[in-house]
């Protein structure tokens, strides 16, 4: 009978995290209505919106003129439910567009 010693083969496995980066603004016609969104929204005055902020606590996870950006974009495109401007912010390459590359 043959002497067989366990070996654990998850310890030889290195956990690796893939990651592609692109840019999501090759994928858009120029004319789309997020580069319409986001260009007036920048161009806008938003200072009493960034003074309404607290600077004490937790930083927001979003920025105030980004998440109008997704608000205004989602509104346009007919989601009003926090369940589906969600659902567009993980799924809709537009949305994830103004929440990466919106600074």
């Amino acid at each position: 009978m043959k002497n067989h010693t366990k070996f654990n083969h998850k310890a030889k496995i290195k956990k690796m995290q893939l990651s592609f980066s692109f840019d999501l603004t090759n994928n858009f016609d120029m004319d789309d209505e997020v580069f319409l969104v986001h260009n007036i929204i920048e161009e806008m005055n938003l200072s009493f919106l960034t003074s309404a902020y607290s600077h004490k606590g937790r930083k927001p996870a979003v920025e105030p003129r980004t998440m109008l950006k997704v608000l205004v974009f989602a509104y346009l495109n007919r989601k009003y439910s926090a369940r589906d401007i969600e659902d567009a912010c993980r799924y809709d390459l537009r949305f994830r567009w103004l929440l990466n590359n919106s600074k």
